[in-house]
């Protein structure tokens, strides 16, 4: 029975301590994207946000992961948006310049993108100013490649094509299935100087990387752009070819309704979430409510009992009180009958004080009260009182009530 309980212990303990791997789950993520499955790769982050034990950090990385999501079909609203989220995440973690520089990174691409240039070179300028420190090789290339992108539309075609090589060269060292993102640009800069024969040439190398990494997106954005290369050179036979391959791609792609679907699966997980939201808020107003009534309850019965125990407890003490003077008035009573009092009371051996305190005593008074009559303190009636016991030859206050009562 023990090992039962072990096992299931330990199966516990694995089904229910694990942790996401971000790192699996970033390339998971990435080939979902490349692969087109963007509406899976949205569930699955979907799913991780909702959860509630999650750390700052892990929260950071599964918002920029939505975002470069949303990027790859191209809805750059909703990833700049993420982007935004994972900033002010980042912000509250100590030691986050790491994030920090890969978010920028992230959206200065999703700006770029969405042709908001001028936003995006701002970002670009100060990722340059750190010198690319803590920032990916993938993403050091890219934004090299943006730049040549700015520099060609500034017409400064030989910087453009100097960059659009070097971003080139490190993706070759590290990265080969983003290859296409750089052709393309390349793709361009020739097509605007008229040579075709390398537009064609680079438009191959696309293709046959994206098949061979298996990345339709890449596939897609090439033959939108080389059939507006042609478009451009008004070569409608060219146009006309690179038409139909696109009307197949998008078919396989499938864009726009990925978009809407992927929108109404957002939306659904934010009512989602502002519902449970709600009931958690209800439910909390709701348990406190009770707590409240409950502690009122409690602090009321407690208050009763308490006042009926001083009612009690006073009604005691009066009761005592009673019980004393009716035990002193009897006793002086006896004592007053002891024909000893008087010969007690003139013993040579007690002076004036002695006396008045003795016969304070046979009267039933305590220390307290006989030092309250004779404006004395109590500790002088006690020294009085011991001196009486020592001429009287008794040793307590008993036998001294006991020979004025003569029992």
């Amino acid at each position: 029975m023990k090992k039962v309980i072990l096992i299931f212990v330990l199966m516990s303990c694995c089904v229910f301590g694990q942790k996401t791997n971000i790192s699996v789950l970033e390339s998971e993520i990435y080939y979902n994207n490349r692969s087109g499955k963007h509406q899976l790769s949205q569930a699955k982050l979907l799913n991780l946000l909702d959860e509630k034990k999650l750390s700052k950090r892990d929260e950071v990385k599964l918002n920029y992961l939505m975002a470069a999501t949303f990027r790859s079909i191209n809805d750059y609203g909703s990833s700049i948006k993420y982007l935004k989220r994972a900033m002010q995440l980042a912000d509250q973690i100590q030691n986050h310049d790491s994030l920090k520089i890969n978010i920028q990174a992230e959206m200065a691409f999703a700006y770029f993108d969405d042709n908001k240039y001028g936003e995006s070179e701002k970002l670009m300028i100060e990722i340059r100013a750190k010198k690319y420190q803590n920032l990916d090789e993938n993403s050091k290339a890219y934004i090299i490649m943006q730049q040549g992108y700015i520099d060609f539309l500034a017409k400064k075609f030989d910087a453009a094509e100097k960059n659009y090589y070097v971003a080139l060269s490190i993706l070759k060292k590290i990265s080969q299935c983003n290859q296409p993102a750089v052709l393309v640009k390349m793709m361009e800069l020739q097509g605007t100087k008229k040579n075709f024969n390398l537009v064609d040439h680079l438009y191959s190398q696309c293709i046959k990387i994206a098949d061979s990494c298996k990345i339709l997106k890449y596939e897609v954005y090439a033959t939108e752009e080389i059939r507006e290369i042609y478009q451009h050179a008004n070569n409608k036979e060219k146009v006309f070819q690179y038409t139909k391959t696109l009307d197949s791609l998008n078919l396989l792609f499938n864009r726009e309704k990925k978009l809407a679907d992927m929108h109404i699966q957002n939306e659904e997980f934010l009512e989602n979430k502002t519902e449970k939201q709600e009931e958690i808020s209800l439910f909390t107003i709701i348990i406190s409510s009770i707590v409240v009534v409950i502690l009122i309850c409690l602090g009321f019965y407690f208050w009763q009992r308490s006042k009926i125990e001083q009612d009690e407890k006073l009604k005691m003490q009066k009761e005592l009180e009673v019980l004393k003077e009716e035990l002193r008035i009897f006793s002086q009573a006896q004592i007053s009958k002891n024909p000893e009092k008087e010969e007690i009371l003139n013993t040579a051996n007690l002076n004036r004080k002695q006396k008045e305190i003795l016969d304070l005593i046979a009267g039933g008074f305590t220390n307290k009260e006989i030092a309250d009559k004779l404006s004395l303190t109590e500790a002088t009636i006690k020294y009085h009182i011991r001196n009486i016991y020592v001429a009287l030859d008794i040793k307590n206050r008993k036998d001294m009530l006991k020979k004025f009562s003569n029992k």
